[in-house]
């Protein structure tokens, strides 16, 4: 069985109500899609989007869309991801040829009884899209925040009539794939260009949110001297001689 989306659905039907709310923070600072999912237990989900193009794609090629409840989800902090990092090459492209989003990042946050995807995207493409994530997260977190209270009747109304996804469209691994995929992204270090895989990355991104080597190796189910090695290569490579550094690398948009 192939995922169905009525005509009718919430989803559908309050996509112009959301771009309404949303349009002015995205144009402000140069997005252009807004995306907030609800993911449950039973394979079921709620989603709110102010541009539906992409739902489409999703519902005519049946590859899974990365919003599978697993048990140990709610064990896990938040975190963002950035989409050429983490997902596939397939849904990436389709987003970009189909529907002109060119980079995207996702929130993540997690409960025991079910899980959020809040995603932003771009429809230009920049040379470092990893520091122009970095620079915006607290401003993504700020808008999170502000559209939790005040689109709550939305969020209700889709709440209210969730989707059921088929098994073929169901996914758990989207997180291991960044640590499997030998993605790199391209910054600006201290002798110039270089780049930044996608472990080195996460490591990065949870420093910069104040974790310790232990909690980083934790949480990506690596050891603290893998950490360190991974922070450490960065480093060397980029000419950057201490994490403070490093952290302003990533603070900014070049």
């Amino acid at each position: 069985m192939s995922f169905i989306l009525s005509k009718n659905h919430p989803t559908l039907q309050l996509s112009e109500t959301v771009s309404e709310r949303c349009q002015d923070f995205l144009k402000t600072h140069g997005f252009n899609y807004f995306q907030y999912l609800r993911c449950y237990k039973n394979g079921s989900m709620s989603g709110l989007t102010n541009d539906t193009s992409l739902l489409k794609y999703f519902v005519e090629l049946d590859f899974p869309i990365f919003s599978s409840y697993r048990e140990d989800h709610y064990q896990r902090p938040s975190y963002w991801f950035f989409w050429d990092e983490e997902l596939p090459w397939l849904p990436v492209k389709i987003a970009r040829e189909k529907s002109n989003f060119n980079h995207g990042v996702t929130f993540v946050r997690r409960s025991p009884l079910c899980y959020d995807m809040i995603a932003f995207a771009l429809p230009i493409q920049i040379l470092n899209p990893a520091s122009f994530y970095m620079s915006k997260l607290k401003t993504l977190e700020w808008f999170i925040h502000w559209f939790d209270l005040n689109g709550k009747d939305l969020l209700q109304a889709v709440i209210d009539d969730p989707l059921l996804l088929p098994e073929v469209n169901r996914d758990m691994n989207y997180q291991s794939l960044c640590l499997e995929k030998k993605i790199q992204f391209p910054i600006q270090g201290a002798c110039g260009e270089t780049y930044v895989t996608a472990q080195e990355l996460s490591c990065v991104r949870l420093k910069m949110q104040g974790y310790g080597h232990k909690d980083i190796a934790r949480l990506l189910s690596l050891s603290p001297r893998t950490v360190e090695t991974y922070l450490m290569r960065l480093k060397r490579r980029s000419g950057i001689s201490s994490h403070a550094d490093l952290m302003k690398v990533f603070s900014h948009c070049p």
